[in-house]
């Protein structure tokens, strides 16, 4: 009996002991406790993916990471700091998976998962597959091809600022080719550094630093769990905060008014449904009242129509507050907008509006409230987007 109560004492000790090291285990590295700490508490992070922190996230996790965090700022900047009048027209208060879905429906199905983040992330634009309608959810995700990811999603709301991919990597050129456009973006615009800096000392008489050692990006290297949430938890810095945007297939901005009516997607077109919507206090009621040649319209028309008629990616160049332009639109007229890269019609086929993006156009860029685009291998300077008439 005496035998049997030490062996008792010893396997309880045992365990006593090792209930520690296994949290501590568990535990984010302590470059990146802040970050995990900081992103958790604003809830950017499924709870599945607050432990094991030291595992490889896959391309799935990655885009549940990623939804949830724009979501989650969505939630915190757009919806806390509206008024309650403003509140009061929408037909949730809070933006989840189910609700974001009961308002937007899509073509597009992966034979190989039917995860509600995944088909929300390609709605966003965020993520397009691999190929074949599917997606390859258990697959680890790279480091270029997060930066697609990224790109994808920000190219309309974000300048992607001055760093040289091409004299301070040595492996840009290792890049897939499909995705080196895109890590040469990112790491502009500074979503991904390299996984070693570049060394380099500055030159008298010259503007640019001479750099003495190359950095590394590692294209093809794989994250761990806490590795993507410091990626994502610093998209949400306070100063730069690129994840209160709201984006449909990277290239139309929304808000929850704008959202509200709702919309299809299929492929990279873009329908906006016609419901009825109308909020005496949306965004755009509230700015039209301050115009005055705009105000006789709020009482006029619903809220819809006056997003659908003025609606466009963000920074693209057509005056859409035109007078001749919303009596032509609003009076329930088909009309064509070309802006070369994407086209706008309104009031075709029973929908509000239509936007078509066109294939092959390389990546957008946002600067000073201009849209401009860079064509697939260019390295001139960005073009404005800039939208006629055609009928």
């Amino acid at each position: 009996m005496k035998k049997l109560l030490s062996w008792c004492l010893v396997f309880m000790l045992l365990v006593a002991i090792n209930i520690p090291s296994l949290a501590a285990g568990d535990e984010p590295s302590g470059w990146a406790k802040e970050l995990v700490a900081e992103a958790i508490e604003k809830g950017y992070v499924p709870e599945h993916l607050q432990s094991d922190y030291h595992r490889s996230i896959t391309r799935e996790e990655f885009a549940e990471l990623f939804v949830t965090a724009v979501f989650s700022e969505v939630n915190r900047q757009e919806i806390a700091s509206a008024g309650a009048a403003t509140k009061h027209a929408w037909d949730f208060k809070e933006l989840t998976i189910d609700n974001f879905l009961s308002k937007v429906s899509t073509t597009q199905k992966f034979t190989d998962t039917d995860n509600k983040y995944v088909k929300v992330a390609n709605i966003l634009g965020m993520v397009n597959g691999v190929g074949d309608n599917t997606f390859n959810p258990d697959g680890l995700i790279t480091r270029e091809q997060a930066c697609i990811m990224f790109v994808n999603y920000f190219q309309t709301v974000v300048h992607p600022g001055g760093g040289y991919a091409l004299e301070e990597l040595d492996d840009i050129h290792d890049a897939s080719s499909w995705a080196k456009d895109a890590v040469i973006w990112s790491y502009r615009a500074d979503f991904l550094k390299g996984t070693k800096e570049y060394i380099a000392e500055s030159i008298t008489g010259q503007k640019e630093p001479r750099i003495l050692q190359m950095g590394h990006f590692d294209t093809k290297g794989t994250f761990t769990r806490e590795q993507a949430i410091v990626v994502i938890a610093k998209l949400g810095n306070p100063n730069d905060n690129h994840l209160r945007n709201l984006v449909l297939r990277g290239y139309m901005r929304i808000n929850m008014d704008v959202l509200m009516p709702g919309f299809e997607i299929d492929g990279n077109t873009i329908k906006m449904l016609k419901t009825g919507f109308e909020s005496k206090y949306s965004h755009i009621k509230e700015y039209f009242r301050t115009q005055p040649i705009l105000k006789d319209y709020v009482d006029k028309y619903t809220t819809e129509e006056l997003i659908a008629a003025v609606w466009s990616p963000h920074g693209a160049q057509f005056k859409m507050t035109d007078t001749n332009h919303l009596d032509n639109v609003l009076s329930g007229n088909q009309t064509l907008y070309d802006y070369e890269l994407f086209t706008i019609e309104h009031n075709k086929n029973g929908y509000l509006f239509i936007l078509t993006k066109t294939p092959g156009y390389g990546y957008f860029e946002h600067c000073g409230g201009i849209l401009f685009h860079r064509p697939n291998g260019w390295t001139g300077a960005p073009v404005p987007v800039t939208g006629k008439e055609v009928k």
